[in-house]
């Protein structure tokens, strides 16, 4: 019963660890550029836009 138990849960480890290097091998695959890309599309809709300008919802400082 012990020994059946512990095959069962060494199965269930293996599939998991091929999972995981599924994963692993997907990310490792993807292009860093588009990576960088998107950092610096973060960057520019991080910034604070001043009053008054387009896309500001509090309008021209009064």
């Amino acid at each position: 019963m012990l020994l059946q138990e512990k095959d069962e849960r060494i199965n269930e480890l293996k599939r998991e660890a091929e999972t995981l290097g599924v994963f692993a091998h997907y990310f490792k695959s993807l292009e860093y550029k588009r990576l960088e890309a998107n950092t610096e599309e973060r960057e520019i809709v991080s910034r604070p836009k001043k009053r008054g300008q387009p896309g500001n919802p509090e309008g021209p400082r009064q």
